[in-house]
């Protein structure tokens, strides 16, 4: 029976491959299971970009104990957010942006609320429409505040304000209480970023040295000629032990 039900997907132009064997980068499920993580065993998800909290049910899908908290931190969008996970009682909701200090900030806001910024707003993508204030804090002071002892995985897509929230985020990544990390990025070297965006370039510059490692990278698309070039990915970033020793010990 297996094998006709094999002989029929491929008649009709399906591939069926067990989990086991499905290639990287075919499914951040399957790559997590791959390295080591039981879905059923994770206990903290961070949606840090979370806008209205597509990601965050996906993961309270995938992660069936899981606490996910998603930050949003524009009003009408958190709103928004709040009220698609009104029947989800393990999404936690913030009105808050990750970031590398603590207190009030502008963020820019766009007709396209997928591209609001504290790093300002690419006219490609959207109209601005104005300014809002809104409320930052640093990762290492909220997980002490929350009393959060580990991240099984954080989702940071925060439109070219990486590098900052990772560095409010510092303490805990050295600690390596963060166990992996799926992040937007939008080129590979620094030079390739069009407008607003992080380079994975960037991304590995910093958390290297911290014991992160780049594992997976999944293209969302590329812009190729004759339009200009344009890529853009989400890495998949894992602690491993001893990295960040080896990377030193190469370098001196």
């Amino acid at each position: 029976m297996k094998k006709l039900v094999l002989r029929l997907l491929n008649w009709w132009g399906y591939e069926a491959r067990a989990r086991a064997v499905l290639p990287w980068a075919f499914s951040l499920e399957t790559d997590l299971e791959k390295l080591g993580l039981d879905a059923a065993a994770v206990d903290t998800v961070l949606d840090v970009g979370a806008n209205v909290g597509e990601h965050a049910r996906a993961f309270a899908r995938a992660f069936p104990r899981a606490t996910v908290h998603a930050f949003e931190p524009v009003a009408a969008t958190h709103r928004r957010l709040s009220a698609a996970v009104a029947d989800q009682p393990r999404i936690r909701p913030h009105c808050l942006a990750l970031s590398d200090a603590d207190g009030p900030a502008t963020i820019a806001l766009s007709d396209n609320d997928t591209i609001n910024s504290l790093e300002g707003i690419n006219p490609k993508f959207g109209a601005s429409t104005g300014e809002e204030v809104i409320q930052r804090e640093r990762l290492d002071a909220w997980l002490d505040r929350e009393g959060v002892a580990r991240v099984d995985l954080l989702k940071l897509d925060v439109e070219g304000h990486e590098l900052a929230a990772l560095e409010g985020a510092r303490g805990v990544l050295a600690a390596g209480r963060i166990r992996f990390l799926l992040i937007e990025t939008k080129g590979v070297r620094a030079e390739e970023v069009r407008s607003v965006g992080t380079s994975l370039v960037e991304l590995e510059a910093l958390l290297a040295p911290l014991g992160y490692r780049l594992l997976v990278l999944y293209t969302d698309y590329l812009h190729l000629p004759p339009k200009p070039f344009h890529s853009n990915f989400n890495a998949l970033f894992g602690r491993v032990e001893g990295a960040a020793a080896s990377r030193s010990t190469a370098t001196s």
